[in-house]
């Protein structure tokens, strides 16, 4: 197929990642090598709201050592913004697009911004502008249909993951203070709460109790796991999502919680929120997924290059291999678009307070190698007591 020259255009929409730039690296990476059909490389500020208002930048113009410093600076360096797109906007854009004879387009985000660019593909197609559409997952979450696994979401399990190591140890050493510790974590599916079981080191270690969106929550059952669980050991450290609702469909949150454990167990808890950490951390991030969103930018762009339009790039992995190995294709925009990926039901356990050995599998290979290991004290006893002497 012959080369389509023009201007190439990245916007971000939605939920930054710790890996995101390591994909606008790419992108810039790659679309130097295509100087045949990629004539300039545009950026719009703050995603969808920034292409809008033509608050675009030449990425062709920064400096390389800058470009490779991407790979290793967290969340957004574009900016980004909530994804909304009406029909006048749709139109605007478009004009903007030919304005800037903008012939490539990649979207980075998730369901929403899959959404995004099928509309403005949709809209190119039919006012006869030749415009090929390629867009990149990116989300803490994990929240896309397709693809094994989302850009993003290794780096925020992985934090997740030594947040509660830390936080367990930190229960264990304090537990004659705040015994019991509540930790929300962000998110209306439980791809990130589930994540957490991975800090576990040791037979007891935290976290004790894992609640998300997709399992039963039953009020009076969670208040027999934490009483369960507190008799046993004294302690408690309890992960839930932030979108956690009961089966009546109201929803829960961490201080309702902590107040519930209060009137009915007298236990008193204190309440952890890591907010926007796990997703914007650089410390934790995971070297196979900063890895995979570089390569999927690079391969957004050859594809754009080569004809293609209206996909976004997936990340599946080799079954047949005995090692973790990623495997890149892609997957129909209209297929992905505004959806949703819930984290699976058979990833929790029958009473659905714990992950499967399953999700372990499963996500062991994506934050990038084991965590810091931790010892522990044998705790030998000293013999001789005061209470010894007469």
């Amino acid at each position: 197929m012959a080369n389509l020259v023009g201007n190439m255009l990245i916007a971000l929409a939605g939920t930054p990642t710790a890996v995101i730039n390591s994909s606008i690296c790419g992108v810039i990476e790659e679309a130097f090598e295509h100087g045949d059909a990629v004539e300039e490389i545009y950026g719009a500020l703050n995603g969808v709201a920034g292409l809008l208002n033509e608050d675009l930048v030449d990425l062709g113009a920064e400096n390389h050592k800058t470009i490779q410093g991407l790979r290793r600076t967290p969340s957004a360096a574009l900016g980004t913004s909530p994804v909304a797109l009406s029909s006048q906007d749709e139109s605007r854009v478009l004009r903007i697009l030919q304005h800037q004879n903008v012939r490539y387009l990649i979207m980075a985000g998730a369901g929403e911004a899959m959404r995004v660019a099928h509309r403005i593909q949709q809209g190119a197609q039919a006012v006869g502008y030749e415009l090929r559409v390629i867009g990149i997952p990116m989300s803490p979450e994990n929240n896309l249909p397709h693809t094994d696994h989302v850009p993003g979401y290794g780096s925020a399990a992985r934090w997740l993951a030594v947040a509660l190591r830390d936080i367990g140890r930190d229960n264990e050493a304090t537990c004659m203070h705040t015994a019991v510790q509540i930790i929300e974590v962000a998110g209306v599916t439980g791809w990130g709460a589930a994540a957490t079981a991975l800090a576990r080191d040791h037979e007891n270690a935290a976290p004790h109790l894992i609640y998300t969106p997709e399992g039963t929550f039953n009020l009076d059952a969670f208040l027999t796991d934490v009483q369960e669980v507190y008799e046993r050991l004294n302690r408690a450290v309890i992960v839930v999502s932030e979108g956690l609702k009961t089966e009546q469909n109201e929803p829960v949150n961490a201080a309702s919680l902590s107040q519930l454990l209060a009137e009915r167990l007298r236990l008193t808890s204190e309440l952890i929120k890591p907010g926007v950490l796990p997703r914007s951390s650089q410390v934790c991030v995971s070297r196979v997924d900063a890895e995979e969103a570089h390569v999927i930018g690079r391969k957004a762009v050859s594809l754009l290059v080569d004809g293609y339009t209206g996909y976004m790039m997936t990340v599946q992995r080799d079954r047949e291999s005995s090692q973790y190995k990623p495997i890149y294709g892609t997957a129909r925009l209209e297929d992905v678009a505004g959806m949703n990926q819930p984290f699976p039901r058979n990833y929790l356990n029958e009473r659905g307070n714990d992950v499967t050995d399953a999700f372990l599998e499963y996500v062991r290979p994506l934050i990038g190698g084991p965590l810091p290991e931790y010892v522990s004290l044998e705790k030998f006893p000293v013999e001789k007591r005061l209470s010894d002497v007469r």
